[in-house]
Order: structure tokens, then C-alpha cells, then sequence
């Protein structure tokens, strides 16, 4: 499980608890330091950690918003075979949770605000940049499905259509999704929907 920007681990602790009590799946949730430092980084230790895991025989993983980038990220990072790298062939599938996979439109009107560049760092800033970085992310060759939250129109004057208060449904969206979902959940609250259903 992979976290968000500017969250801990702790935030994906009751997804957590719900997949060991309703699965047979080992969980992990991985911290990184998301507000500080680039996203590449943030790849760089996901790679790391999988790195770390030989005994493991596949990984399912399960990211919330920037967490997803992440793994995009990585999945570019890894994906050059003329340098023997490849993504980790034990991942089989990628659930990304409320993720900003169009870049965020929230983020770009905030993108010049101190208060804003304090507490989202250099990796919100890098969403509000998304030309510079959208090239640098990949989608994964595994199966992945898209989970979108929405708390419907008007509720944040600075987002169009349907949104979850931080990205809209158009912004979650990934060609190549196995499946799309869209649940009635703020952003913050997504990865807890498991244990209200």
C-alpha cells in the first residue's frame, strides 16, 4: 500500500487492517517522505523496497493519488531494456485509488502559492507542472484499475464536473484500465470506502 502526498503510511492503515482480516494477502505499507524531494525519488525507493522483498513471489499494489505517480514513475524509470532494467515482473496488477494520472487541476491554481509550496513540497509542485511531468511516467504493462471518488458539482468553485473535492473523474483517468470505478468518497477518505461498504 502506497500512500499519498503530504500523508504517512497511517493513512492507508485501515485499508490495511481490512485486507488482512478479509484476505489471505501480506500487507505492507510503505512510507516515504512524499512532500519532500521528487517524485523520481519517491520511485527510486519503491524500487528499493521491492528490491528488498526477494522471498516474495508477486506483488499486488495498491496506490492513493500522488502514490500513484509513484508507480508511474517507477514503471518509466525501470522500463529500459538497453540498460537491463524492466519493471519487477512479480507485480500483476496495480489498484490506483483517486489518483492524478491527468495531472491536477487543483494544483495548478495553487501552484505560486507559498502556503501551497510549503506544505505539498517539490512533488506538488511537480503535479502542478504536469507537462514537465507527464513525460517521465508510464503506464504499467500489468493489469490496473482506476477507483475515482465523487462528492458531485459545486463543492469546490475551482473544479468543473465531477470531482472528489481534489481531482475530477476526467483527471483519474487512464487509457488501458482493466476496469473504472467511481464511488461517493471525498479524496482524503477513498482508501477507507472497503470497510463502509
Amino acid at each position: 500500500l502506497l500512500h499519498g502526498l503530504a500523508r504517512s503510511r497511517s493513512s492507508m492503515s485501515g485499508l490495511g487492517d481490512y485486507l488482512r482480516e478479509h484476505s489471505d494477502y501480506q500487507v505492507i505499507e510503505v512510507s516515504y517522505a512524499s512532500a519532500r524531494g521528487e517524485v523520481a525519488e519517491h520511485a527510486a525507493a519503491l524500487h528499493q523496497v521491492l528490491e528488498n522483498l526477494p522471498e516474495a513471489r508477486e506483488f499486488h499494489l495498491v496506490a492513493h493519488s500522488m502514490g500513484n505517480l509513484v508507480i508511474r514513475h517507477y514503471w518509466a524509470d525501470q522500463s529500459r531494456p538497453e540498460e537491463g532494467r524492466r519493471p519487477d515482473p512479480r507485480i500483476k496488477r496495480v489498484v490506483m485509488l483517486a489518483p492524478p494520472n491527468n495531472g491536477a487541476r487543483l494544483a495548478e491554481f495553487f501552484e505560486h502559492n507559498p502556503l501551497f509550496q510549503v506544505f505539498w513540497g517539490v512533488s506538488g509542485t511537480q503535479i502542478a507542472d504536469w507537462e514537465r511531468l507527464e513525460p517521465r511516467l508510464a503506464t504499467p504493462s500489468c493489469e490496473f484499475g482506476v477507483v475515482a471518488g465523487r462528492q458531485g458539482e459545486g463543492k469546490n468553485p475551482i473544479l468543473s464536473g465531477e470531482h472528489d473535492l481534489v481531482v475530477t473523474v476526467e483527471e483519474t483517468k487512464l487509457p488501458g484500465a482493466a476496469d473504472f470505478i467511481v464511488l461517493p468518497a471525498y479524496h482524503t477518505y477513498i482508501m477507507d470506502e472497503p470497510r463502509t461498504r
